[in-house]
């Protein structure tokens, strides 16, 4: 979620499991992050990168401000360690990418939209939609995990027509050597590369 620091209103949204109120969850966080402002303490919680972490029931919320705006993750489950130092980096790219349109706002949130691109560029949020494999898979350059992994995908798609990530790790990581880490890289770079792409459910 990215709200525009001055006016307090959500400029920018992106769900993906969980349905929430942009506009109230904004005005929110604006108030608690200018509530803790005025209340700094030298035992707030930073993450890397900048910005400071917050529990509200059962979540975690990792807020980090630009100049012009202030992003915010909600998140259902604790955050590694390297997502603040994504997260202010988004922040950065986002203002430099639309810095005419937050310098002069006019309340109009159409045009940024077009941070689709951005987002997924540093979260891969579309690893979480269903997936499937390219049609010609099999004429693509494959090394030995990235073969294991794709006929894996392969048996799923076929019962289902697509298959997820999660299930897609799991049975990775099932008699195999290599770490979550590596897998989770490989399954990166397949996506990266076309081998398998998010699809739309009707």
């Amino acid at each position: 979620m990215i709200i525009h620091k001055e006016a307090g209103t959500t400029i920018y949204s992106k769900q993906i499991s969980m349905e929430l109120d942009s506009d109230l969850i904004g005005g929110f966080l604006t108030a608690i992050s200018q509530f803790r402002t005025e209340l700094k303490k030298p035992t707030d919680e930073f993450v890397e990168g900048g910005g400071f972490q917050m529990d509200y029931y059962d979540f975690k919320i990792i807020i980090t401000d630009g100049d012009y705006v202030r992003l915010a993750l909600i998140l259902d489950e604790t955050p590694s360690e390297n997502l603040g130092i994504i997260q202010k980096n988004l922040t950065q790219q986002f203002e430099a990418q639309f810095a005419p349109l937050l310098k002069e706002y006019t309340g109009d949130i159409r045009p940024f939209r077009e941070a689709d691109s951005l987002v997924e560029k540093y979260f891969n949020i579309t690893l979480m939609y269903p997936l499937q494999l390219a049609k010609h898979w099999e004429y693509m350059k494959l090394n030995k995990l990235e073969k294991a992994l794709v006929e894996v995908a392969e048996q799923m798609q076929n019962e289902r027509k697509f298959f997820f990530v999660s299930s897609l790790l799991s049975y990775g990581l099932a008699g195999r050597k290599e770490s979550r880490n590596q897998i989770i890289s490989t399954i990166i770079s397949l996506k990266r590369r076309g081998v398998i792409a998010p699809i739309e459910m009707e």
